[in-house]
Formats: C-alpha cells, structure tokens, sequence
C-alpha cells in the first residue's frame, strides 16, 4: 500500500491483514498526505474504529450466510475512500448490510456488538464533532455508509 501518511498507512495494512484473515476483502482509496494538520491519532482512530464497524458487519453475514442450507456468498468488500480537497478531509466507508444481520447471534454476542459498534461510532463521532466536522451512518438497500468530513485548519 503506497501512501504518503505513514500512520494511516500502517493502519490500513492491518485492518486489510484482519480482514483478509477472515474472508472480507478490503479496497483502499485513499490518498492522505503526510502532516496532514490534524492529530495523526485523530485520523488513524477514525480509519481504524469504522472499518472494525464494516469488518464485523461482514462476518456476521457471512456467518448468517454460512447457516442458510444451500446458500453461498461472495467474498464482502470494505471500500474505504479518503482525500484531502477544498480544505477538507473526507473519509467513507461502504460495506454490505442485511436487514437481518443480528437475527442468528446470540442474544450476549448481539448485546457485547451492540455495546462495541456504539463505542466506535461514539469515537469517530467525537473526533469529527472536536474538529467541527461532520459524521454521517446510512442503510441503503444491502449497503452501508459511514462518513466523516472535517474542515482543516488553516496554517500560517
């Protein structure tokens, strides 16, 4: 993975080796500079906290797909997309949904996923509010989006 951002950068190759590890592909466009004028922990955790939210909702499809007699699924993709443009850093990212996709866990499994799916996005949601940012979650049929816009500070 070539990306100027070194911490974004190591972040993104883990996540793509979790991912890989469990049957998920992970496609990455993304282009962040480095010294990019925001706390690189700031950036690495918005990375980091929503593809684990799109990770986990692809196993668990895969899962429940394991459990239907007869049925086969492609292998999920995370597609993650990020840039700098106008002043801002954008970064989405995209995965399948199900409407059932908590039906077959069991009723602790869906409790502790609840718990760890509402600390990431409390996380990302944070960071973008910290920064006067934006942080957007939205089904559409059999896909997700979850997306952050935060306006960068001007420097002298």
């Amino acid at each position: 993975l070539a990306l100027e951002n070194v911490v974004v950068a190591a972040v993104l190759e883990s996540k793509m080796r979790q991912c890989a590890e469990v049957g998920v592909s992970l496609v990455a466009h993304v282009s962040i500079p480095e010294g990019l004028p925001l706390d690189e922990l700031d950036v690495a955790s918005i990375f980091f906290n929503l593809i684990d939210n799109a990770r986990y909702a692809c196993e668990v499809l895969l899962a429940n797909t394991d459990t239907d007699a007869g049925k086969t699924m492609a292998q999920p993709q995370i597609a993650v997309r990020s840039w700098v443009q106008a002043g801002q850093l954008f970064v989405g990212v995209d995965n399948p949904s199900s409407a059932n996709t908590g039906k077959r866990l069991r009723r602790r499994e869906r409790a502790r996923q609840r718990q760890t799916y509402e600390l990431a996005t409390s996380i990302v949601r944070a960071i973008a509010e910290r920064h006067q940012g934006v942080f957007e979650s939205h089904d559409t049929k059999g896909s997700h989006t979850a997306s952050v816009l935060i306006p960068l500070p001007q420097t002298a």
